[in-house]
């Protein structure tokens, strides 16, 4: 199909950059500018960089406004003050918007773009940046010293769940999840050995404080900081980088037992989940959530008790 006239202007290739970072819709106040592919959503303008927040992120790409006449914001931070970018020329737009991140988790700019969004576009197509650097890899040895992965919201943000569960399985290795990641594996597949960072002991019982090699990919500091996970040798790796890490080890080895935390967690809350008493307690209720949860759905919870809850049983 030839593409529309609309496609060939700059703000077609705007939208293509936009797509192919997993933006859908851009919130703004009626009469900004609209982008082929984009959906647009009308809303007050104060509401619009916060509704963008809170969209990027749930994820997986970031969420988009428009917060001036010709100001694009891309975020996942609540109410961040984002970084300032203007555009000048319309070749660096692909550029500019696979750079939003710039490495992190989560991050909050703002396109000033200088350029008329209806002249023809220049000779330009969406790019993905890969992580600076040559991608690590592990030499077969360290299987013996103890190896678990730490994941975090980064994979999903990066689409690289499948990934984490190549890794996990070809290597024969555990992998404990924050609650930003979680539902990254199903409750019973061998390499999931629990969620951390909701209550004190997880780090200790989850077998973090003990591994000889923690593998840390994707994690959000505001989840999982540093000081309570990194107390091991730690690489930390870019969620791109996860299918080149273990490429040398051998396959089909089993994945060590679940840990403590996932052992006790079970045990405590296995029988709630079959449970019919009214009202419904949490871990019933999570299940139920669970099970009507669509493919690539999402629960959002409050933080608090719900949140605790959720994040624990879902």
């Amino acid at each position: 199909m030839a593409p529309s006239a609309a496609d060939a202007t700059i703000a077609g290739l705007l939208g293509r950059c936009l797509r192919a970072a997993r933006v859908r819709a851009c919130f703004g106040a009626p009469g900004h500018p609209t982008l082929p592919g984009v959906r647009a959503l009308p809303v007050d303008g104060a509401l619009a960089p916060l509704l963008a927040d809170a969209s990027g992120r749930i994820g997986p790409g970031p969420g988009a406004a428009w917060v001036g006449p010709q100001t694009l914001r891309l975020s996942s931070v609540l109410g961040a003050d984002a970084d300032p970018h203007v555009v000048r020329d319309p070749a660096e737009l692909p550029l500019a918007v696979a750079s939003w991140r710039a490495g992190r988790v989560h991050a909050s700019v703002e396109l000033v773009l200088d350029l008329d969004l209806g002249a023809p576009a220049p000779v330009a197509e969406p790019v993905e940046l890969t992580p600076a650097g040559a991608a690590p890899t592990l030499d077969p040895s360290m299987r013996e010293v103890g190896v678990m992965v730490l994941a975090g919201p980064g994979v999903v943000h990066a689409g690289r769940v499948d990934e984490v569960a190549t890794l996990a399985h070809h290597a024969g290795i555990g992998v404990v999840n924050t609650w930003g990641a979680k539902g990254i594996f199903a409750w019973d597949d061998p390499a999931h050995h629990g969620t951390v960072g909701l209550q004190a002991d997880d780090a200790a019982l989850s077998g973090i404080d003990d591994a000889g090699l923690v593998l840390a990919v994707g994690l959000d500091p505001a989840e999982a900081p540093p000081e309570r996970w990194g107390r091991r040798p730690t690489l930390e790796v870019a969620p791109e980088h996860l299918v080149t890490l273990t490429m040398r080890w051998s396959g089909d080895v089993d994945i060590p037992p679940p840990p403590p935390l996932y052992r006790a967690l079970a045990a405590a809350l296995a029988p709630s989940y079959a449970a019919t008493q009214s009202p419904l307690p949490a871990p019933r209720a999570a299940a139920d959530l669970a099970d009507v949860l669509p493919a690539d759905g999402l629960v959002a919870a409050q933080p608090g008790t719900v949140g605790l809850w959720v994040a624990r049983c879902l």
